[in-house]
């Protein structure tokens, strides 16, 4: 059984990041690149809460944001995913 996995991963490398890749991954990391991503146009207004009641949800709370939140929540990069 050894003899098998030893073979099968004999030779193997990893695939790293070099080159021009290293410098844009790094870029990237840095957030030098965040203007060539596409940015929610959603405007949100409104901070609403619902909590399951058995049967169906019930809105709890609906509110406007406050102009701190307003600031956080709109203008946000769509499909932001950490990048090990």
């Amino acid at each position: 059984m050894f003899e098998v996995f030893y073979k099968t991963l004999k030779g193997k490398r990893l695939i790293v990041y070099s080159g021009l890749f290293k410098e844009a991954m790094t870029k990237f990391k840095n957030g030098e690149l965040d203007d060539y991503k596409e940015k929610d146009k959603t405007k949100y207004v409104y901070a609403i809460m619902y909590n399951w009641g058995g049967e169906k949800y019930l809105k709890m709370e609906k509110r406007y944001l406050t102009n701190d939140e307003l600031g956080e929540i709109n203008g946000q990069l769509l499909d932001e995913k950490d990048v090990e």
